[in-house]
């Protein structure tokens, strides 16, 4: 126990990697290595009675980090579950409500209007199929093609080598982007899908993609909060097509009901939201730092006790106190 956690503590880390060539050559570490650091031979009950320090100690360290990480995630959940409410059943406590008629939604209030989203879309577009883009298309740094895997968490994250040039973007002029649009995954995880924005018009929907262009009855943020819950992405599982992979078309996605309130009610629960969550993420950096902090703290202890920077020869452990008593 006490050589595991002293072959990984950061001082003897430094003294293993200072014989190797790893970083300058890309060499293996090898025994010769190991052989070359020297290690301190202490007593057998001093080498227990620190690894046993150190169990003790970690473990308490560990607890705290475990539960850290459960507040996160509970702030993670909770954020959900105030965003479902507000986008669902408004801001208003006091508002009359009535029954939409559909399962998941369950009430709302009494003058949202129950919507197919086709309903409320310009126009509804898949991305470009078979013949229509060639491998031989694709080019280095060029106009992206937005497929599933560059939508990302609400965020388009393209990709240089998955891009076209601007002769192929004018030839593909349809599946242009424009602000404003929701472009949604067709295939793997239903509901994911992000709000095209400044500096990413004209890019291109790829062929694993769909893109909508909405009415202006429907704000492009609420629409997104929508269709990315968790309520609506069961939805568009139960009723996409496919029999090994889900696969999303538009009409699959333009009969999805939703509840939509008007214009300026969407914007005041969008802007609540925004509040909402930046208070979410304050308390989860801090979570989030409490974690590196007790992360630092572990590492620190288990160098200074494998050192001999601490000395614990006299410690006890608290069970054996109690045993004692």
């Amino acid at each position: 126990k006490f050589y595991s956690y002293l072959f990984k503590c950061s001082p003897y880390i430094q003294a293993l990697q200072s014989t190797s060539n790893l970083v300058r050559d890309g060499q293996a570490l090898r025994f010769d290595n190991f052989s070359q650091v020297c290690l301190a031979i202490i007593p057998d009950e001093e080498q227990a009675k620190i690894a046993n320090f150190l169990d003790h100690e970690t473990g308490k360290i560990d607890a705290l980090i475990e539960k850290q990480q459960q507040l996160i995630k509970l702030l993670q959940e909770k954020r959900q579950a105030v965003i479902s409410h507000a986008v669902t059943k408004g801001l208003n406590p006091a508002a009359p409500m009535k029954d939409s008629g559909i399962d998941w939604l369950g009430q709302v209030p009494a003058h949202w209007v129950i919507s197919q989203l086709k309903f409320k879309t310009l126009t509804m577009q898949t991305g470009p199929f078979g013949s229509q883009l060639h491998a031989e298309d694709y080019i280095e740094n060029g106009v992206p093609l937005i497929n599933p895997a560059h939508i990302v968490n609400g965020n388009l994250i393209p990709e240089l080598n998955c891009s076209v040039d601007v002769a192929t973007q004018n030839r593909l002029a349809r599946h242009k982007l424009a602000i404003g649009d929701l472009i949604l995954a067709r295939r793997g995880e239903l509901g994911r899908c992000a709000v095209v924005r400044e500096g990413q018009a004209d890019w291109l929907c790829g062929t694993g993609s769909l893109k909508a262009t909405l009415l202006e009855s429907l704000v492009p943020d609420y629409a997104y909060m929508l269709i990315s819950s968790e309520s609506v992405k069961n939805e568009l599982s139960l009723e996409s097509k496919g029999s090994t992979m889900e696969n999303l078309n538009t009409e699959t996605l333009g009969k999805i009901r939703l509840p939509i309130p008007p214009t300026q009610e969407q914007q005041e629960i969008l802007d609540f939201v925004d509040k909402i969550s930046c208070k979410f993420d304050q308390i989860e950096q801090l979570a989030r730092r409490q974690i590196e902090l007790l992360q630092e703290r572990r590492t620190a202890l288990i160098s200074a006790a494998v050192t001999g920077k601490i000395d614990v020869r006299d410690w006890v452990s608290p069970t054996e106190t109690k045993r004692d008593i």
